[in-house]
């Protein structure tokens, strides 16, 4: 199996997605606004969000798993 570029894990009011190597973090750096207490390795997204985050990963051909 090969490794993702994140991983997320639903934590029901809050989905945390976690890059795992730097071609993720550079698309957080690009395509997602941190509030000043998150973190690059990190960043917790409220659900209603989530949908087009995964699309706009997926449509950069990066892969994505869920955890639990």
């Amino acid at each position: 199996m090969a490794k993702r570029d994140f991983t997320f894990r639903n934590e029901v009011s809050l989905i945390m997605l976690y890059p795992q190597n730097k071609r993720a973090e550079n698309w957080v750096r690009e395509n997602i606004v941190l509030d000043t207490w998150q973190n690059i390795h990190a960043v917790a997204i409220e659900p209603r969000y989530f949908g087009e985050i995964l699309h706009g990963i997926t449509y950069s051909g990066l892969g994505i798993d869920q955890v639990n």
